[in-house]
């Protein structure tokens, strides 16, 4: 419901007591693993609602965007992960990447982490390229391309050719689910029409093919 709230741009009010209802709720709840996971995914998704976005616009604008306090919870959705995690499991990498986001946003490097934003990017790209093949549902592939070629955008740590490459499997995989199917944008935190998240894809190719033409 705090996410919905989120996507519908409800008062902070209102969101704000969507989230915190279930965080009381699951401070009340017997310690256990599935808990340490739901814990981590309602600060995940509490965090998205103050993270500003990485050069992309959102299709609404965002007032409630405090860099400060994203990394707040992002770091709390990281510190709530369970010590052991399923090699296969997606919440750990979208949490650092989201972490690593909003400290690029911020301007900052944490001195918990023991790494630079870019570094922490790099880190999320060789989890996330091996976590990939494990996947099969189109939609879920399509997400992962674009969180790998943007990794490759905002880290120098992270090739842009091998970026590139994951941008068009992304544009590809995308093309093959039907038109009317929503899909979840790792940048702006946004649910998105298919060709809205293929504008997207579009978006970073351009940008790393500039890049690697520069270099060159």
């Amino acid at each position: 419901m705090g996410e919905l709230c989120y996507f519908l741009r409800r008062p902070r009010d209102v969101l704000e007591k969507a989230f915190s209802d279930v965080d009381e709720a699951l401070r009340l709840s017997e310690v256990s693993p599935e808990l340490a996971f739901l814990k981590a995914t309602l600060y995940l998704k509490w965090a998205n609602c103050y993270v500003d976005t990485l050069d992309l616009e959102p299709k609404q604008s965002n007032l409630l965007v405090n860099s400060a306090l994203a990394v707040s919870l992002y770091k709390k959705a990281r510190a709530s992960l369970p010590k052991y995690v399923e090699p296969d499991s997606l919440l750990p990498v979208v949490v650092d990447y989201s972490l690593a986001q909003a400290l690029l946003l911020a301007r900052s490097i944490d001195m918990d982490l023991a790494m630079t934003p870019s570094e922490l990017l790099a880190d999320v790209f060789e989890r996330l390229r091996r976590i990939v093949l494990t996947k099969r549902a189109e939609i879920i592939l399509a997400q992962c391309y674009l969180m790998l070629g943007t990794c490759a955008a905002y880290s120098r740590h992270v090739s842009e050719e091998i970026g590139d490459i994951y941008l068009e499997y992304a544009r590809t995989q995308t093309l093959t689910v039907p038109s009317d199917v929503c899909f979840y944008s790792c940048v702006t935190k946004e649910l998105l029409s298919r060709d809205e998240f293929v504008t997207q894809i579009d978006y970073y190719a351009t940008r790393l093919q500039q890049t690697t033409t520069k270099r060159r």
